[in-house]
């Protein structure tokens, strides 16, 4: 079940956690932040209401994805950005591509993995047309993001989109408290629907 409420302020969100019909259990519930300010600030309104929290009470956003993904992927290994541009390095000097495009690459996969993790992306990638001034950075990005994927590595930003491709259930154990304000996703937004199929959201 999906379920939207409006919260203008830090105060308004710690009259919720005293809520006793609707209110956050922080052993039964997870509180979802997009960074680590408000999930220390979170932890903090808990602990003063509740008197403790657990690893699982409050997490950011970015950490739920990792966890539901080694989950449902255990064999697939998360790497760090810096790691992924000596990855990008090492491809491009392989395929005779200039090493100074690596952020640009970078970058390009992050804009593009949701389309890159299409089925039919192959064919996509392959017929863009030549005219465009960004065409030869957007099929060189789809190669190298082929060939890192093949070692079974992934980058934590590409994660929601990956998820979203497998067409897979997405279960989250706890009734979840969403918090991501602007922060929010349309990718994401969709994984909060699938989750809510199976779990209160």
């Amino acid at each position: 079940m999906l379920k939207i409420i409006s919260i203008q302020n830090l105060e308004q969100i710690s009259t919720y956690f005293l809520n006793e019909n609707e209110g956050f259990d922080a052993q039964k519930n997870t509180w979802i932040v997009s960074d680590l300010r408000l999930q220390q600030e979170c932890e903090e309104i808990i602990l003063h209401q509740q008197g403790f929290f657990f690893d699982h009470s409050v997490s950011r956003v970015g950490d739920l994805w990792k966890k539901i993904f080694q989950e449902k992927f255990p064999n697939q290994q998360i790497i760090s950005a810096s790691l992924a541009v000596e990855w990008i390095e090492q491809i491009l000097e392989k395929h005779s591509h200039p090493k100074i495009w690596k952020k640009v690459v970078l970058e390009s996969m992050e804009r593009f993995c949701g389309l890159f993790c299409l089925s039919n992306s192959d064919d996509l990638w392959q017929e863009l047309d030549d005219s465009n001034p960004d065409a030869e950075i957007m099929k060189i990005s789809w190669q190298v993001f082929q060939e890192i994927r093949s070692h079974n590595i992934v980058l934590a930003k590409w994660i929601p989109a990956m998820l979203l491709a497998a067409q897979t259930d997405i279960h989250w154990q706890r009734k979840l408290f969403v918090d991501l304000r602007s922060q929010l996703t349309s990718t994401e937004a969709q994984l909060f629907y699938e989750i809510s199929k199976h779990q209160e959201v």
